[in-house]
């Protein structure tokens, strides 16, 4: 895409100084040969030239991952733009170059050199640093610090859950052990009822009388009291 000088976009900074570069015929005016940049931006390397007849114009990319040709054309001409940069350089007639969401890769400086008919030719440079964008970062930092907070409240809650299990076992285990202790086992309940044998015996005997009623009395309730007495005896060997 070319267009004419009358729509070459404003220089992206202000008050930066220029050089000219003047040679057999040719001159090259670069006003700005630092550019700072963010990613995701519109970057324009804007340059100027005087010369004889239609020149041929060429942008070169030099960088750690190495050189290549971007743009070649004649103003006024067809422009051969690279299949690295299709869809993302418009070219100006004054010879300038618009690249559009510039990347990190593409960091590193861009050549320009301009040839007349004649033969003669000169050559300029614009180093160009694309770095991230802050707010990027920032939203990184946000998320991480999100996801920390969700995981701390989850352990949190976790914490919570097991504490409140803990105390309802143990409370539970609280009250089990205070229902043993207030029921009586079955070695306590034999201690009682050979007391209580003891208690009704021991006054009952002078008191018996030799009649046939109070003596089937006596050995009924002896015959009650040595059978639970088994029982009780019976179950504490099976335990």
């Amino acid at each position: 895409m070319t267009m004419s000088r009358a729509s070459l976009p404003k220089m992206l900074t202000s008050g930066a100084t220029g050089h000219i570069k003047w040679c057999h015929g040719v001159s090259l005016y670069i006003p700005q040969s630092t550019i700072n940049a963010t990613v995701q931006e519109d970057i324009l390397l804007s340059v100027d030239y005087s010369c004889h007849g239609v020149p041929t114009i060429e942008w070169k990319y030099i960088s750690n991952w190495g050189k290549r040709k971007i743009v070649e054309w004649k103003p006024g001409t067809q422009v051969n733009i690279s299949e690295s940069h299709k869809d993302r350089v418009c070219t100006f007639d004054n010879g300038s170059i618009q690249l559009f969401s510039v990347g990190v890769r593409d960091s590193g400086y861009y050549v320009i050199t301009v040839t007349e008919h004649l033969g003669s030719s000169q050559s300029g440079s614009i180093v160009l640093h694309v770095s991230e964008i802050r707010y990027e970062d920032l939203h990184f930092v946000a998320v991480f610090i999100a996801l920390l907070a969700a995981l701390a409240a989850v352990l949190i809650s976790l914490m919570w859950v097991c504490n409140r299990c803990a105390y309802k076992f143990q409370r539970k285990r609280r009250h089990k052990l205070k229902d043993l202790s207030l029921s009586p086992t079955l070695h306590d309940l034999g201690l009682q009822i050979c007391l209580c044998h003891q208690h009704f015996m021991t006054p009952v005997k002078p008191f018996l009388s030799p009649t046939w009623v109070e003596e089937h009395l006596a050995i009924t309730y002896l015959t009650v009291t040595n059978a639970l007495i088994f029982a009780i005896s019976h179950v504490e060997g099976k335990e």
